[in-house]
């Protein structure tokens, strides 16, 4: 059954603000009827990376706060580590983050939460019984909640065109085991002839699954390139995003569709 989408004019007015537009939309999605007195409500967003800008603005999110708060809920802002080198790997540093962006119980009027455990290890097993997986792995926080809140901003992703609600749910409520699973198939491949040996991609690996290889004479070049160990490499795509010159590459026909397959089921299970 296809779900019911409801969009809201953007343009502000005498009382016509965003937050009065937000508020509406939550009217028309029935908050009031699937938020029940004392439910645990986790709201699960992106806090951005550490100097990132692209992020639902705080504001935004204590409007939700306060409706759940409204349906005498109990909310908390959520969201999960990543599998990737940067300020939100585990959740010291992704709460001091989210902490730098504004999302501070002070501001937002909820505590923050960070779902999975310090290292993305606390997790449930959700059954499914979808082609690809019977069971997903997704954070202990998000089971346990008694209703999730999804608030997702859009932005363009390297490897599903567009990441929205779906990637929010699929990816976002996963923990680590759900994250490794779901990039699986995706060991990034280097076009050595493309290949400037700048060495940017080995400080970007997690897993230190990149390594640097002499010329292959064939190819006329005198530095090093780089190589990707597959047996190592956990998918995240963090080095095709840092290379400079593009080369770095996944093969798109065959990994591409699998991989956003996966994400889905996962979405399934949170």
């Amino acid at each position: 059954m296809k779900s019911p989408v409801f969009f809201s004019d953007l343009r502000a007015g005498p009382g016509r603000n965003p937050s009065n537009r937000l508020d509406a939309l939550l009217n028309r999605a029935n908050l009031k009827g699937k938020v029940r007195e004392k439910d645990l409500v986790a709201i699960k967003l992106h806090f951005g990376e550490k100097g990132n800008t692209a992020f639902v603005r705080p504001a935004f999110l204590r409007a939700v706060v306060e409706r759940v708060k409204a349906c005498r809920g109990k909310p908390f802002l959520t969201d999960t580590n990543t599998l990737y080198t940067g300020s939100r790997q585990e959740a010291v540093t992704h709460l001091a983050t989210a902490y730098q962006h504004g999302f501070v119980p002070a501001s937002v009027d909820a505590p923050v939460i960070i779902a999975g455990g310090i290292r993305g290890n606390s997790a449930l097993k959700v059954r499914i019984d979808k082609p690809l997986f019977k069971t997903v792995s997704i954070a202990h926080e998000i089971c346990t909640a008694d209703v999730l809140i999804s608030v997702a901003h859009f932005k363009g992703h390297e490897l599903t065109g567009f990441g929205g609600t779906l990637k929010n749910l699929g990816m976002g409520c996963a923990s680590r085991e759900g994250k490794l699973a779901q990039h699986s198939n995706l060991s990034p491949q280097v076009k050595q002839k493309a290949c400037r040996g700048c060495e940017r991609c080995l400080s970007c690996c997690p897993e230190e699954a990149i390594s640097m290889l002499s010329p292959k004479p064939e190819i006329e070049r005198k530095h090093r390139t780089a190589f990707v160990d597959s047996a190592k490499c956990i998918g995240c795509a963090e080095c095709i995003l840092t290379c400079p010159s593009g080369a770095i590459k996944v093969r798109w026909n065959e990994t591409i569709p699998i991989f956003q397959k996966k994400m889905v089921e996962h979405a399934c299970g949170a």
